[in-house]
């Protein structure tokens, strides 16, 4: 199994800590993680050490000029779409990972799981028979790809019993939620209480150039804490 994407990292560790705490290596879980992003942070609980097998899409570039480049890489992703035998490896650049992804070592590995967030442009994404296509021509096969695209808290809580149950602890998976849940209501009703007694709006911003709203589970948090 590979995990592309932090947020499945995340859960990966949180799920090892949990329901094997104490001394574990690698060989006492049920699944193998073999590769994972450079962003991707290692609790020393027993994950090993897998392959990193991405690095920044864009390089060391100014703040202001990424929106570009990506923009740029993911209108590729159409152009990659029309698929063909050269354009299979750049499509799974492309569209299985929001990192650049080194394919080689992907296809040494040979995962039977991916974790990541697939990447979409112009209404096309790396799924149904353009994904069978372009796995069969550089892998030879079809892995199983985990999607994670929360757009709420409840997704976020949906993604993290997902990955749970794909690694066969789908029992700790659905405790960890219940845990998670308990511990947000109860952090939000201390902050409800202190909002409650002050005049207070908050602006909050995941991106200043240009300038992009928080959404998503943001939104829902800053809703439970009784923030406008």
């Amino acid at each position: 199994m590979v995990s592309l994407l932090p947020a499945s990292t995340d859960t990966l560790n949180a799920l090892v800590a949990r329901c094997a705490p104490g001394p574990s290596s690698p060989s006492s879980l049920p699944f193998e993680l073999c590769g994972v992003s450079h962003e991707c942070e290692l609790a020393p609980a027993g994950l090993g050490a897998p392959v990193r097998l991405t690095c920044s899409r864009v390089g060391e570039i100014p703040v202001g000029d990424i929106e570009a480049a990506f923009s740029s890489s993911l209108a590729a992703l159409e152009e990659f779409s029309h698929l063909s035998e050269p354009l299979a490896v750049p499509l799974l650049q492309f569209g299985l990972s929001p990192y650049q992804l080194d394919v080689d070592a992907l296809v040494e590995i040979r995962p039977d799981v991916i974790l990541t967030c697939l990447q979409t442009a112009h209404s096309c994404i790396l799924e149904g028979a353009l994904a069978v296509e372009a796995f069969e021509r550089v892998l030879g096969y079809v892995p199983e790809v985990v999607h994670m695209e929360s757009r709420d808290l409840a997704g976020v809580y949906s993604d993290m019993a997902r990955v749970g149950e794909v690694v066969g602890m789908g029992a700790c998976g659905a405790a960890l939620v219940e845990e998670m849940r308990e511990k947000m209501e109860g952090l939000a009703g201390m902050v409800r209480g202190r909002v409650a007694s002050v005049s207070m709006s908050v602006s909050l911003i995941w991106w200043s150039a240009p300038v992009m709203a928080a959404n998503a589970w943001v939104s829902d948090m800053l809703e439970m804490m009784g923030v406008r």
